[in-house]
């Protein structure tokens, strides 16, 4: 049986796996002429299901703006070629070339930060992480107030009250207000 590799984290654990999709299936093939072929089969862990999919949501942005710039430049290129005066049929097919090369080019290297599909389909999993947010998310109770973030989950404390009724937080002042000793903010005299 093969072993279960996160893609995110790296570590072996059970998850939901990645499509083998032709850029997958060439990755494989390399390696296994290569002889560096280690069988595993990739997943994408559950603590890691918020990362994939913020990366795989950068990966599709990636190839949208390389799409739009190729477009752009051929439409630049067009302009350039008529706005010049020196309008020809292998200017026209010079200037298509190059603009497709150049996409071409800006296309591939939107691949080098790629990020498989996996076999849940996006909207599922961001539902699926939507509802464990939910689940975690850690609500103040009556007499207690939010102090920050501790990886990614809400903390609280227990707030003192003063004689004048107002809560005042156990931390030391200079730590709420973002100062510290030293003077302003971080600053050394």
């Amino acid at each position: 049986m093969n072993k279960k590799v996160c893609l995110i984290c790296g570590e072996e654990k059970d998850g939901i796996p990645i499509k083998e999709d032709r850029i997958v299936q060439f990755i494989r093939k390399v390696k296994r002429r290569l002889n560096v072929e280690k069988g595993y089969t990739i997943v994408v862990c559950n603590s890691c299901l918020k990362e994939y999919v913020k990366r795989r949501k950068q990966f599709e942005k990636y190839q949208l703006y390389s799409i739009i710039l190729s477009v752009v430049l051929f439409v630049l290129f067009m302009i350039l070629m008529l706005s010049s005066g020196r309008f020809s049929v292998l200017g026209l097919v010079r200037s298509f070339v190059y603009s497709l090369l150049l996409g071409l080019f800006l296309f591939v290297i939107s691949y080098l930060n790629y990020i498989p599909e996996l076999e849940v389909p996006l909207d599922e999993l961001e539902s699926r992480i939507g509802q464990k947010s939910e689940e975690t998310s850690v609500e103040p109770v009556e007499g207690e107030e939010v102090v920050g973030l501790s990886k990614g989950k809400e903390t609280s404390i227990p707030a003192d009250t003063t004689k004048s009724g107002k809560k005042e937080s156990r931390m030391p002042r200079s730590r709420r207000s973002g100062r510290t000793s030293r003077g302003k903010k971080g600053r050394r005299k």
